[in-house]
């Protein structure tokens, strides 16, 4: 350390440190990915069930804070955020709140916050995903 206090390293420290950080961040994308696609199964057993008529998954609806957009039965939209962590949630409900805006109306929005690292039992997270939409 040095007398102001600050932390001296070696020589391509900072270079690691940008890689480690890259590889958390692709860690965390692969993570998002992964429980992305188990709810996108869920939701396609929901509409085989015929408990919602369809959904959207798309880039531009991720722009707004809308992993999917889904159609129920009654004609009420609603939409799902998931993120993979409770502070994900959290900056999600700081930036967008509860409703979201989209084509002209407030949509009920939805955060599923899911630990992979703790997801033993998937039938478990699909009987709460069901269990919303009865």
């Amino acid at each position: 350390m040095s007398k102001t206090g600050t932390l001296r390293g070696k020589k391509g420290s900072w270079k690691n440190m940008q890689r480690l950080d890259n590889l958390f961040k692709k860690a965390g994308r692969q993570r998002g990915n992964l429980n992305e696609g188990l709810v996108k199964e869920i939701l396609i057993e929901l509409g085989e069930k015929r408990k919602i008529l369809d959904f959207e998954q798309n880039w531009g609806l991720d722009k707004i804070g809308i992993d999917f957009f889904i159609h129920l039965p009654d004609g009420k939209p609603v939409a799902i955020q998931v993120k993979s962590s409770y502070r994900g949630a959290e900056k999600h409900y700081k930036k967008y709140g509860t409703l979201i805006r989209f084509r002209n109306e407030d949509i009920r929005c939805l955060v599923l916050i899911i630990n992979t690292a703790c997801l033993v039992n998937q039938t478990e997270l699909r009987q709460d995903v069901e269990n919303f939409f009865n």
